[in-house]
């Protein structure tokens, strides 16, 4: 199998320069939101990243976390959201947010701060409100306990 060459998967870099990076970096926002990181937070975000077919050939997946959280902990919030959201793909803008979703729903809550993180990111995201609304709604369905 051929290894993609992503940003910090195979290097030390100093900015976000892939859209894979983006995508982690704003699943790091995301999930620091509520001005904590759980476990079970980076549980989920680790998972998603082994089993997503655009981080096929990253290993370790626990280095390349902590590249991506090292450029997104230099930098402002702002800069971060404006780099990562001009990175991604139109096509994966609302798989992203209900990765995002899934991500900050991982502990079960929604603070008002991560509802706030939520709603600004699909705006920069350029996603229909609409939309965003049906992908919450699915993604609740699918966090329901049994």
């Amino acid at each position: 199998m051929k290894k993609k060459n992503i940003g910090c998967a195979y290097g030390k870099v100093d900015d976000i320069k892939t859209y894979e990076d983006a995508i982690v970096a704003l699943s790091i926002l995301a999930i620091s939101s509520d001005g904590k990181i759980d476990k079970k937070e980076v549980d989920i975000l680790e998972n998603m990243i082994k089993i997503s077919p655009i981080y096929e050939g990253v290993k370790p997946v626990k280095f390349y976390l902590d590249c991506v959280y090292n450029l997104v902990t230099k930098t402002s919030r702002d800069e971060v959201i404006k780099k990562a959201v001009s990175l991604i793909p139109e096509r994966l803008k609302p798989t992203l947010y209900s990765w995002l979703y899934i991500m900050i729903k991982s502990d079960k809550k929604l603070a008002q701060t991560e509802h706030r993180f939520l709603d600004e990111i699909y705006k920069h995201l350029r996603i229909n409100g609409n939309l965003a609304g049906k992908i919450k709604a699915v993604c609740e369905i699918l966090l329901r306990k049994e």
